[in-house]
């Protein structure tokens, strides 16, 4: 980067996420930061002749006040996947860093291809289909989350009261956790590093009925901490 950033202006672009495996380092927690080589279109060709898939750029995810820094122990995941197609800007010019301020969700329409632009699965490593949502790779207004115990009176009817989760539910969140959590990403995150459960996760877990032992169960055995004032009632 040649000039001052804030003489430069920003610089729109789309681009694919590259496959994990020629960013492993990163995604296996030996890199830094939220951190994915994007192939932005424009910049780089089709030919992997050209440049190799191993030699494009990162670009920083940047994360939304939601999310949290990570300072106090408060901190969201970073759900980006190989083969996602992301939006951001390149800040300081064409040679300035780029950054992603968005991901385009997948739809049950997608194509997988074996070019550098294309869309491809998601799945790498021990990060396998789980039990919930089998090979389903999409992300649109059909659904496609893992329930989790929400907030009584919330949904559409805000007087029926949730039930508990079942023994099996319980279950299955952890073990999507504990696969989830077995990559790393940045120093000492996992892929979908920082808490598994967030604040709102605890107060559906509570306001579902789960004992606060059964709940200090699930944060231990997925490897979170409790949060100092999660059992209070202002929490």
């Amino acid at each position: 980067m040649l000039n001052n950033l804030s003489k430069e202006t920003p610089i729109p672009f789309i681009g694919t996420v590259i496959e994990f495996e020629d960013q492993k380092e990163q995604v296996t927690g030996q890199g830094w930061g939220w951190r994915y080589k994007v192939a932005i279109m424009n910049d780089y060709s089709s030919s992997k002749v050209d440049i190799k898939d191993s030699e494009i750029e990162y670009a920083i995810a940047l994360l939304p006040c939601t999310a949290g820094s990570g300072g106090a122990n408060r901190g969201q995941s970073v759900r980006i996947a190989q083969g996602d197609v992301v939006y951001g800007h390149k800040i300081g010019g064409k040679r300035g860093v780029s950054i992603i301020l968005g991901i385009f969700g997948r739809t049950e329409f997608i194509k997988y291809g074996g070019g550098r632009f294309d869309a491809k699965s998601g799945f790498f490593g021990k990060m396998q289909p789980k039990n919930l949502q089998g090979r389903e790779e999409k992300g649109e207004s059909s659904g496609n989350n893992v329930s989790r115990p929400l907030n009584t009176g919330s949904g559409s009817d805000k007087t029926q009261k949730k039930e508990p989760p079942s023994q099996d539910q319980i279950r299955q969140v952890e073990d999507i956790a504990k696969k989830e959590n077995s990559f790393g990403s940045g120093t000492g995150q996992s892929i979908t590093g920082g808490r598994t459960l967030n604040e709102r996760d605890i107060r559906g877990y509570i306001a579902s009925g789960v004992s606060e032992e059964e709940i200090l169960r699930i944060q231990a055995s997925v490897g979170d901490t409790p949060y100092a004032n999660q059992f209070d009632p202002d929490f």
